[in-house]
């Protein structure tokens, strides 16, 4: 990214991020006597509020300077409501300046907010019955079932606890026909007591300093389920290591954990034995952190780990890291590896596709590591006799590495990511030929360098009736090639279509009209399209009305 740095007669902060103009705009910060304020930098014509509803957590980037030897500036990517994105970057390109010491501020104060101001100390130590924990970690052993719901429930009504009427009256709703007599009752009881538990069964986590949002709206239901706190997300220091115990005291009903602040110790935080309950754990990412090669290490080998079935590592640039995890044990009892963006090499590539561990993956997400042809040719002989979905996008391998995968047994696969791969006609060809491209539900091959000649050929292969989610974007073809695509009337299950045109095009109108009175196209529940000429583009909108959305 090329960031223009404010100069002396330049007041205004100017971004430019994948080529679109953010804004030029206020830093969002308060007025401070201690600190100066990049706003007093920013042109006095401008204007943004300084309290923010802010759309999801900001993430940190680095943007490089136009000169050679300028080094990374970092800086601040969010999302106001109402505003849209904005960002904002220090312009110096060092951690120990006063613009970064504001960016960090300003960071900080959007993790948790809403937060509640409570002393640990008068909450923990939290006691619970044998009783309890049993019944609790009978709803962690059998997800699939209300029996350990209803069971918890009756317990804690036993000892007099309302908080047992709002979780049977919670599980009734949502197992109970609406024709039930009862129904009516329990939906106003879950409805009077929502709020109140919720935050009741919070409140010990918010006084470690963590809270359930999104953006700036209290969220409770992300991490709770039917009163058991299942989810957690410790983006601030002090808990772990050392508070973990706490953090379990908490939520004794804790599996899924993500873990993102910096200056993390995995290792340590890894080895402490609550984590052997947790099965799916995500790890964040930072401006100057990431999980290294030797933290892989230390989760490739752990022995706490044993219940883990899902492991995130994305935009983690774990590099040859991998080898680790491709030599465990661990590797072979996983069956969600997310490992999107984490700089990959080919080697290491090869090494995980030869490892024979992966039997038990049901979603592999391998996008953005630039997959290479040769690190393709060990996938075949792997064991993917699981794998539901494989995502290999902003890959490199082409034609010759397209001819590995669709060479290997992938009798369970229902979606394949295939968007900017360097996908010819011969390559669209190859895929129409595909006898697995029956089964799939889902399919992504945008961004490929193809012409009407691959679309005609994926559109007459007659294998696209299971679809319900298609992405043809950014394909360099004419109108009447998508056109004729989406009249077929097998794509009459599809649900979600995402047709974006190439930059600068637009899809004419007499190939618009054929899309809008395609017969295919009634059950589309979110259709995305591109740029579209008039009167077509009106048209469109008469027979999709609030299901279609124009990105130009």
């Amino acid at each position: 990214m090329n960031a223009a740095q404010p100069g002396e007669t330049r007041r205004s902060f100017l971004v430019q991020l994948a080529g679109i103009t953010l804004g030029t705009f206020l830093l969002p910060f308060p007025r401070s006597a201690e600190t100066k304020q990049v706003a007093d930098w920013c042109s006095t014509d401008l204007q943004m509020p300084q309290l923010l509803e802010l759309v999801g957590t900001p993430t940190w980037l680095l943007c490089k300077g136009e000169e050679d030897g300028d080094g990374d500036y970092p800086g601040l990517l969010f999302f106001v409501s109402g505003q849209g994105a904005q960002f904002i970057y220090a312009r110096e390109a060092g951690r120990d300046s006063d613009d970064y010491r504001e960016l960090r501020r300003f960071y900080e104060s959007t993790l948790n907010p809403g937060c509640p101001q409570i002393d640990p100390h008068t909450i923990f130590p939290i006691r619970r019955t044998p009783e309890e924990l049993a019944c609790i970690r009978n709803r962690m052993l059998h997800q699939d079932s209300w029996d350990p719901i209803f069971a918890y429930a009756n317990y804690l009504k036993s000892q007099g606890d309302e908080l047992g009427d709002y979780i049977e009256a919670d599980a009734l709703t949502l197992s109970m026909s609406g024709d039930d007599p009862r129904w009516d009752e329990m939906c106003q009881r879950e409805f009077t007591m929502r709020d109140r538990m919720h935050r009741r069964l919070l409140e010990p986590l918010g006084a470690l300093g963590i809270w359930p949002t999104v953006g700036t709206m209290f969220a409770p239901t992300m991490w709770l389920n039917f009163g058991i706190v299942e989810t957690a997300v410790v983006n601030v220091h002090g808990i772990l290591p050392d508070r973990i115990d706490w953090l379990f005291q908490a939520a004794p009903g804790l599996s899924e954990l993500t873990i993102d602040f910096d200056d993390w110790d995995l290792p340590a935080i890894i080895s402490r034995p609550q984590m052997s309950q947790i099965v799916e754990l995500t790890f964040g990412h930072g401006l100057d952190r990431h999980v290294t090669a030797a933290d892989m290490a230390a989760i490739s080998q752990s022995k706490t780990l044993g219940r883990l079935r899902s492991l995130n590592l994305s935009f983690n640039k774990i590099e040859a890291g991998l080898d680790s995890l491709s030599d465990s044990a661990l590797l072979g009892q996983l069956e969600v590896l997310n490992l999107q963006s984490c700089a990959i090499p080919p080697e290491a590539q090869s090494k995980f596709f030869a490892s024979r561990r992966t039997g038990k993956l049901t979603s592999l997400n391998m996008k953005g590591n630039g997959v290479t042809a040769e690190a393709l040719e060990q996938f075949p002989p792997g064991d993917w006799s699981s794998l539901a979905t494989l995502e290999l996008g902003d890959s490199e391998f082409g034609l010759a590495g397209l001819q590995h995968v669709l060479a290997t047994d992938l009798e369970a696969l229902t979606a394949l990511e295939l968007d900017q791969c360097k996908l010819d006609d011969a390559a669209f060809q190859l895929l129409a030929d595909w006898p697995g491209l029956a089964q799939l539900e889902r399919l992504n091959v945008s961004n490929n360098p193809i012409t009407d000649e691959g679309l005609g050929a994926l559109a007459k292969s007659g294998k696209l009736a299971n679809l319900q989610t298609l992405n043809i974007s950014h394909l360099p073809c004419s109108g009447d090639a998508i056109a004729s695509l989406l009249e077929l009337e097998e794509l009459q299950d599809l649900s979600e279509l995402t047709c974006f045109t190439c930059y600068g095009a637009k899809i004419d109108s007499d190939s618009a009209a054929r899309i809008a009175r395609s017969a295919a196209l009634k059950n589309l529940e979110t259709f995305t399209i591109g740029d579209v000429e008039e009167p077509g583009k009106q048209m469109l909108i008469d027979e999709f009305d609030d299901r279609i959305s124009f990105v130009t």
